[in-house]
């Protein structure tokens, strides 16, 4: 099952794409700390990996150019492809 929802009562940041890929932000996280957690999931992967504190998951075909979510407590981070 995946994590809650995504938490959005704290500020929302959309990250300049990078590689291919846009990160929406939802929570206090910069940009470049989401590109270098986000690096670390392996697409080929399990469906949940957990990197560093981050829980992060492969997101269902209906949400997609979603790709991949993190969630950490407060802050939640999408990757999509641009």
């Amino acid at each position: 099952m995946a994590p809650a929802g995504v938490a959005q009562a704290g500020p929302t940041t959309d990250c300049d794409p990078q590689g291919g890929y846009f990160i929406q932000i939802y929570g206090d996280l910069s940009c470049a700390d989401a590109y270098a957690i986000g690096a670390g999931f392996d697409l080929q992967g399990e469906a949940f990996q957990e990197l560093g504190t981050f829980t992060c998951y492969t997101s269902p075909a209906d949400v997609r150019p979603i790709i991949f979510q993190c969630a950490d407590g407060d802050i939640d981070f999408a990757v999509s492809q641009v």
